[in-house]
């Protein structure tokens, strides 16, 4: 309505009306650019269709991208007008599951809004965006923002499907992983702990976490939710231009896939408190075993009452000829065995599992535990590579580490995460990514100078230096880790590591025809940092930072053009021809690889390196991109 109004002629007096209204202007001011974007998206040869709050649900079909007002609702309830935009943004995937939503706004901040926005519709970034009007304003602009859009909607169906299918699938694959977790008897976790991991003294809680975990994932991804699966293992993707900063859930998923992060501390092994009070009850019921010479048998303890295979001995507390007592039950219920010539339970420890010489507990160890040791400016890591055979003990079976056996340890230096040494993994084993609390980095393992330490002094390592356990390597990546550092023959292959995105501040210099301008500008852009290579990386520019520098290149071509030298005019036409090239526009907008020389984008418009080039530079540089300089390991 107020559209119709603002465009009668100029002296309609409803159009006088209107146009002297409060409201009817600052409507007017926000819809100015898209209005005035309409007719440069039809001669890209795309068909614009336009809806107000009602009624476009009749006019989805056949339509690729909705770009969505950020704000519906009433004006000034600023959360109701959101919320309003997020239930449209629900209906529209609903109504069609292929269709890209763009967020849209006249405020300028509206992207840093995105992931919030996304999260709270059920969109992944992807097949939705965010931008401010400003970006629509010329045609230049307004083709970047098209192409980029336009690689996106070609992958985002197949992820969205993915997404939007295990979301769909969470709730059943929930109630299946519950009811298999329901139909275990307690019967099932005493014949589990008591015939297959008592002996090893393998804790029932922990033999549970790797059960469930398989059980989880086939609940989850059974049925239909495989097709989903197959549908992304056909997919090839290229680089995509960035609608958003690449997220940092991809590292944290990795890390978790590698790492399991809440084991905690070291402690005792679950079962040597129990184990010490059985040995207590025990001792007060028969007295304490003298010691024999080495060679000599055991001297026999006093059979207890009514012979050795009879009733357990009588507590202090409970007069002979009574009943049972609850004390005399506690004894039956340790399946206490009296033997005539011992007098002690003989699956009941020994004082061997009750510390070691210095008096320290005995810790449990595992396979792939990794400890940090902190100095307060620097980490590093060791990790325990013995066989997890080695690692058993039984307190309740008196099975138990000999003191003096060695417990390897592999140290690790944490290194940053864009080190130039990366290619260090080609000649020893390396952790590409690990991320516990502070501390974040790549762990280069040196298994040259691995660590034995006795188990019985292991207590008393692990005070020096506040070493603390903090993570512990899942099985297959801990196996291989074993297996790099003991042979070079056999490597365990692992699943490809993927890009860690990083944030990186460059410096901004612009220049007009052969002078710099102004002054240097910081900025955070991105970068992808490659796990196998540093001279890999690339580089990712945010789409507001490529708007502004489209709108920069545009003044700067004005100025060429209107120059009196030949060659001026020349490079512009070179320059315009470029940004009128989709393909062109797609090198700035994807990530692109940093090489040790400059890089040249949009004609030479743009230039990417580490040095600032001289005076009497070519005049068609407009803006210079200068990177940091890549970080030096620090051992």
């Amino acid at each position: 309505m107020i559209s119709d109004l603002v465009e009668r002629d100029a002296e309609d007096p409803l159009r006088q009306l209107a146009e002297g209204s409060e409201y009817v202007v600052s409507h007017v001011s926000k819809t100015v650019q898209i209005r005035g974007a309409i007719p440069e998206l039809e001669k890209l040869g795309v068909a614009v269709v336009t809806s107000g709050r009602e009624g476009w649900q009749d006019k989805l079909e056949g339509v690729n991208v909705v770009f969505l007002d950020w704000r519906l609702g009433q004006e000034g309830d600023r959360d109701a007008a959101i919320e309003a935009a997020v239930q449209t943004a629900k209906a529209i995937r609903s109504n069609s599951g292929g269709t890209m939503i763009v967020l849209m706004s006249s405020d300028p901040t509206v992207k840093s809004h995105a992931r919030d926005f996304s999260e709270r519709s059920g969109l992944i970034a992807g097949l939705f965006d965010a931008m401010p009007k400003a970006w629509l304003k010329d045609s230049a602009g307004l083709k970047l923002q098209m192409v980029v859009l336009g690689e996106h909607l070609k992958k985002g169906r197949v992820v969205q499907e993915f997404v939007d299918a295990v979301s769909g699938r969470a709730v059943d694959a929930i109630g299946s992983f519950l009811s298999s977790l329901r139909n275990l008897t307690l019967s099932d976790y005493a014949n589990l702990q008591h015939f297959a991991l008592k002996h090893d003294g393998h804790p029932l809680g922990d033999y549970l976490n790797e059960l469930l975990a398989g059980v989880w994932v086939d609940a989850l991804f059974q049925g239909p939710l495989r097709e989903n699966l197959r549908a992304l293992d056909r997919e090839d993707f290229e680089s995509l231009p960035s609608l958003m900063e690449p997220s940092g859930a991809l590292t944290s998923l990795y890390n978790a896939a590698v790492f399991d992060l809440h084991v905690g501390g070291f402690a005792e092994h679950p079962h040597a408190a129990m184990a010490k009070a059985k040995a207590d009850v025990v001792n007060e019921a028969t007295g304490p075993v003298a010691a024999a010479p080495v060679g000599e048998p055991t001297p026999a303890a006093t059979p207890p009452v009514g012979g050795p295979n009879l009733q357990p001995p009588l507590l202090a507390d409970e007069p002979a000829g009574s009943g049972r007592s609850e004390e005399r039950q506690v004894v039956e219920s340790i399946e206490f065995k009296a033997t005539g010539h011992q007098g002690v339970a003989d699956d009941l420890p020994g004082t061997a599992l009750e510390g070691n010489a210095e008096g320290k507990p005995r810790l449990s160890l595992s396979l792939g535990d990794v400890i940090l040791e902190t100095d307060g400016v620097k980490s590093r890591a060791y990790i325990v590579i013995n066989p997890q055979c080695d690692l058993a003990e039984s307190p309740l079976y008196k099975r138990q580490i000999d003191d003096e056996h060695s417990i390897f340890l592999v140290p690790g230096a944490i290194v940053p995460l864009d080190t130039a040494e990366r290619a260090a993994r080609k000649e020893t084993a390396d952790t590409p990514f690990f991320h516990v609390g502070d501390v974040k980095g790549r762990v280069h393992w040196d298994g040259k100078k691995q660590l034995s330490v006795p188990y019985g002094e292991f207590s008393a390592w692990m005070d020096q230096k506040a070493r603390r356990r903090a993570a512990r390597m899942r099985a297959p990546y801990a196996l291989a880790l074993q297996t790099a550092v003991h042979s070079d023959l056999t490597r365990v292959g692992l699943p490809a590591p993927p890009p860690l995105f990083e944030p990186m501040t460059i410096e901004v210099y612009k220049a007009r025809m052969g002078q710099w301008i102004g002054d240097t500008q910081t900025r955070e852009q991105g970068r992808l940092l490659m796990a196998r290579a540093s001279d890999s990386d690339h580089m990712t520019l945010t789409q507001a930072f490529l708007s502004e520098t489209i709108d920069w290149i545009m003044e700067g071509l004005a100025a060429l053009e209107g120059s009196d030298n030949g060659k001026d005019v020349a490079n512009a036409a070179k320059i315009r021809a470029v940004l009128d090239n989709p393909h062109e526009l797609q090198k700035i907008s994807k990530p692109f690889k940093v090489e040790d020389s400059e890089v040249v984008l949009l004609g030479g418009a743009i230039r990417v390196g580490r040095t600032l080039p001289k005076t009497g530079f070519d005049r068609k540089l407009m803006v210079f991109l200068a990177l940091p300089q890549p970080e030096k390991t620090i051992d």
